[in-house]
């Protein structure tokens, strides 16, 4: 079984289409696909940046392209629940803050 940022998953089982690979240009695109499919293509192209722990999640804050994403990995249900662009607003921001600094995003 494969691993994406230190957990494993039984999605990396299923195989992915094609046509979605083929096309996969932009984060919309990206975002377009399958939970499988995006977790496969974020696997292969995207570059994992950190981890931080969220209320019941471990949050994996990826580099796919130029683009940020987090991807929500539920411990107890062992499975990951949603992948999303990184919300720069959002209160998550300090914990990423806290530990290294984003260039894109940091005012220091």
């Amino acid at each position: 079984m494969a691993t994406l940022g230190g957990f494993s998953s039984p999605a990396f089982e299923i195989s992915t289409c094609p046509s979605y690979l083929a096309r996969v240009k932009g984060i919309e695109q990206f975002l377009s696909g399958s939970l499988a499919d995006q977790i496969q293509w974020l696997y292969a192209h995207g570059t994992f940046i950190m981890g931080i722990r969220y209320y019941g999640y471990k949050v994996n804050l990826y580099l796919l392209n130029d683009q940020y994403v987090e991807v929500f990995y539920h411990h107890k249900r062992d499975c990951i629940e949603r992948i999303a662009p990184l919300d720069t607003r959002h209160t998550r921001m300090k914990f990423y803050f806290d530990q290294i600094k984003l260039p894109l995003f940091s005012s220091r």
